[in-house]
């Protein structure tokens, strides 16, 4: 399977998630290879026109070079390939991003190329789509975190690095900020699908409680402005709409449940800004120099030196998510707790048949409270830092923050999908020992969940731990594939 690329315009996120998630292929169409072919075109004749201009990383060396301005001949031998430019993949190893968003970062590299302003010529477009119809490298976390991305670009462009080079297009190759906007984009792509699991797990959670429904009240509409929280009461209204039977508690239910909506809205929130800034990043050119098409004013076109390599507000909607996912743990750590305590909502203690002997599912609590931690950990804030200083020059004082951002986000959406899991299950076995079903819009949740884990007997509990798992990484997989058997979850 192959998409076809026109404008920049046509990568948008739903093109990311069919190049990245789906491992489609990429075809220039000939409106793309007539940008991109004027594009350099252009950018040659003002090479030739003024050959004295100084334009970094092509008439002059990169890095700590870009003040030493090159002769002709040195000018094509410094970016004759990628490899004889810089050193390709420096690293000491390490954890690496996932293929899915390697892809999505390889189809972010298209954002300066598609109009023609990243003074990269055909032969080199050719090669970086065609590079989407094969495994691609790792980009170990280690390789960053830099003043920009040349060094983890620069594992992802091993496919390439002998390939002949015009000058200026090694520096087009590796400049830019392709990494965060492929980071942020992966983020806001799993997060919309993440929280689609989260509203129907604590729709279960409402449930299993018997938690007075008045809380999620759709006339508190009227009393809030906030747009977000009545799409979150919305969404909650809809799940539990329609249940068998409504049991209510005595008085108004725990805190982690009244504020529930509260929270959903900042999680609506942070995830609508996460997909918002990706957006922006896949239609935006972020080069360094960026290299602007003629016009009347300026009849060879202007390069222009930027910070395009550095898009702070990736790291920044990445760091919102990571902290709405813990929030989310939290209340889900504090929603198992109620669970098993059963006092004032009917349910017997520790989730086990009143009367058994059997040993009471107290962990699953403790383990809550290792998600819940682990999460917190993760949603540390990817602050600028203080101590970056260049070695020579003076250019590399700060250090973009996405990658570290992301990394922290892996991790926390590893910690929520264990909570949520931890939670479905506490939920579906309060439902089955009270011998009431769910509401219509959560059913199929709680089927698949008593498929994998079935009602508490001695003989499940001895599997517990398997089951649990199972339907963890089936919760995991769910938001990143589109496995028939977990599609459901991922409706909205």
């Amino acid at each position: 399977m192959k998409v076809e690329l026109s404008r920049r315009d046509e990568l948008t996120l739903d093109l990311a998630w069919r190049v990245g998630f789906r491992g489609a292929g990429l075809v220039l169409t000939e409106e793309a290879r007539t940008q991109i072919i004027n594009g350099r075109n252009a950018f040659n004749r003002l090479l030739k026109d003024k050959p004295d201009q100084m334009i970094y990383g092509t008439t002059t060396g990169p890095g700590s070079r870009g003040k030493v301005q090159l002769d002709l001949e040195a000018r094509f031998q410094q970016g004759d390939t990628l490899a004889c430019y810089m050193p390709l993949g420096v690293s000491a190893g390490g954890r690496c991003l996932p293929q899915r968003t390697c892809r999505i970062i390889a189809l972010a590299r298209f954002s300066n190329i598609i109009g023609g302003q990243s003074k990269i010529g055909i032969d080199i477009a050719e090669a970086l789509a065609a590079m989407l119809s094969e495994e691609l490298p790792c980009i170990p976390f280690d390789s960053a975190t830099g003043p920009g991305e040349v060094l983890p670009i620069s594992h992802l462009l091993k496919p390439i690095a002998h390939c002949r080079l015009l000058p200026g297009e090694a520096m087009a190759l590796i400049n830019g900020s392709p990494c965060a906007t492929g980071m942020v984009a992966e983020t806001a792509l799993t997060a919309q699908r993440r929280l689609n699991l989260a509203l129907k797990v604590f729709a279960l959670s409402i449930a299993a409680a018997g938690i007075p429904y008045e809380h999620f009240s759709p006339r508190l509409k009227e009393v809030s402005a906030d747009p977000d929280y009545h799409l979150a009461l919305d969404r909650l209204n809809a799940l539990i709409a329609n249940a068998p039977e409504v049991r209510c508690s005595i008085g108004q239910a725990p805190v982690s449940w009244r504020v529930l909506p509260y929270v959903l809205a900042t999680a609506i929130h942070a995830v609508d800004w996460a997909g918002a800034t990706a957006s922006y990043a896949l239609t935006s050119v972020a080069d360094n120099p960026v290299y602007l098409l003629p016009d009347d004013d300026h009849p060879h076109g202007e390069t222009l030196s930027t910070g395009g390599f550095h898009n702070h507000q990736a790291g920044r909607a990445i760091d919102g998510v990571n902290a709405i996912w813990s929030d989310l743990s939290a209340l889900a750590s504090k929603h198992v707790a109620r669970l098993l305590d059963g006092a004032n909502i009917g349910l017997p203690p520790l989730l086990v048949p009143r009367g058994s002997n059997l040993v009471g599912m107290e962990m699953l609590a403790w383990m809550q409270q290792s998600h819940a931690e682990k999460g917190r950990r993760a949603a540390a804030p990817s602050v600028l830092p203080l101590g970056l200083e260049d070695p020579q020059g003076g250019q590399q004082d700060v250090a973009s923050t996405a990658f570290i951002a992301y990394e922290r986000h892996l991790n926390a959406c590893d910690a929520f999908d264990a909570s949520l899991a931890t939670l479905a299950f506490a939920s579906a076995q309060a439902l089955k020992l009270t011998n009431r079903s769910p509401p219509p819009g959560v059913r199929d949740l709680y089927n698949h969940v008593l498929a994998t884990i079935p009602a508490v007997n001695r003989a499940s509990m001895q599997d517990l731990g398997e089951s649990l798992m199972e339907l963890r990484y089936a919760f995991s997989n769910g938001v990143t594939l589109n496995n028939r058997e977990t599609a459901y979850l991922m409706d909205d």
